[in-house]
């Protein structure tokens, strides 16, 4: 890499194992690459409760949203049962950022400019 450009990546795993035998795990991977003046931050969300999981994947450059997806198996119905129970479930402790709870339910404006 030259002198005008970094990449930086971040993981962070958590996981939880709830009374009711339920598996709960939250994976937030962040990896920021600049090349001289431009900025490119690719993020990954990945929510499993046991056999099950939900992940958004989202790109932006300089700030703009460039792309957006969401890979899963689940149907819409399973989609909101999942988000309920990770609702209902999910508990991180004081310490852990509360914003990981809410599933990415709607696509970000995408800039094609």
């Amino acid at each position: 890499m030259s002198a005008n450009q970094y990449q930086r990546e971040n993981v962070d795993l958590r996981v939880h194992q709830v009374n009711d035998n339920k598996s709960l795990k939250l994976t937030v991977k962040t990896q920021i690459t600049s090349v001289d003046n431009s900025k490119l931050v690719e993020r990954t969300h990945t929510r499993s409760i046991d056999d099950k999981s939900y992940q958004v994947k989202i790109v932006e450059r300089d700030g703009k949203v460039e792309h957006f997806a969401v890979e899963t198996t689940m149907e819409p119905e399973e989609i909101r049962q999942f988000d309920s129970q990770w609702q209902r479930l999910w508990v991180p402790d004081e310490r852990e950022d509360q914003d990981h709870g809410t599933l990415v339910k709607t696509k970000p404006r995408i800039d094609h400019t």
